[in-house]
């Protein structure tokens, strides 16, 4: 497998969603996939607003209006398309691109 066209090996683990209840027990379904994802809104928010803080001509930027987060629509879909076959399920369990945001520069 390569990353980005790149002779680089995939270095992504597989890493199920944990839910809010504590221990690793992955979410069970789009409800708690969400209910963790608003929680963690704001912690990646700041995660980014600390990585550019120090970098000149980048950018953070959300999605315009409420929407922060993936539509729940689209979601169930990836999860069906993607990863109905992934096990232990459930599928939802193993999305990681629900809080949306782009890194914008100014130059390469």
């Amino acid at each position: 497998h390569k990353l980005a066209n790149y002779d680089m090996p995939d270095i992504r683990r597989p890493i199920q969603q944990v839910s809010m209840s504590g221990g690793d027990e992955p979410v069970k379904n789009l409800a708690e996939l969400y209910e963790v994802a608003e929680v963690m809104l704001p912690v990646f928010i700041a995660k980014i607003e600390d990585l550019l803080a120090d970098s000149s001509g980048a950018h953070f930027k959300l999605p315009p209006g409420e929407n922060k987060l993936k539509g729940r629509e689209r979601a169930s879909e990836k999860a069906k398309d993607d990863y109905s076959n992934k096990e232990p399920g459930p599928s939802e369990s193993w999305l990681y691109d629900i809080v949306r945001g782009s890194i914008l520069f100014d130059n390469v």
